[in-house]
């Protein structure tokens, strides 16, 4: 595979969806935008089914002439002895692609992980200006 340069992106704006409620901050993408996970600090959180919350980043430090995956990192828990299920999205222009529902129990945080190897919008590898016009989020499921 070679070597691989890993460019970390948090969120700086709203995306299209603002449908999850938050607490701590005053917008959802700000509640999200951590370096560091500060659980219950700020966080996103809904328990119904079909909510989304997508945001956009800054454009990459680079422009690399290829990319494997984009990767979304989410630190999610649940509430109570409850169980939650939800998914990563990615998005870009009117195509949104699902990543894989993950069943999340018990109220420790923890992180998941969810590799895009595509554009949605083109179905091809992403490039960099479609890294930088994508929009990446979470969805109840």
């Amino acid at each position: 595979m070679g070597v691989r340069v890993i460019d970390t992106l948090r969120p700086n704006a709203a995306g299209d969806s603002a449908a999850l409620q938050r607490f701590g901050a005053a917008t959802n993408w700000q509640a999200v935008a951590e370096t560091a996970a500060d659980g219950d600090t700020s966080y996103v959180y809904s328990g119904t089914s079909g909510n989304v919350d997508l945001y956009n980043f800054a454009d990459l430090a680079t422009t690399p002439s290829a990319i494997t995956a984009v990767i979304v990192n989410n630190h999610v828990r649940a509430e109570g002895a409850g169980t939650i299920n939800v998914r990563a999205k990615a998005k870009r222009s009117t195509s949104t692609a699902n990543g894989d529902t993950i069943e999340i129990a018990g109220t420790a945080y923890r992180n998941i992980q969810q590799a895009f190897t595509t554009d949605p919008s083109t179905s091809a590898a992403w490039t960099a200006a479609g890294v930088n016009a994508a929009q990446i989020g979470l969805e109840v499921v």
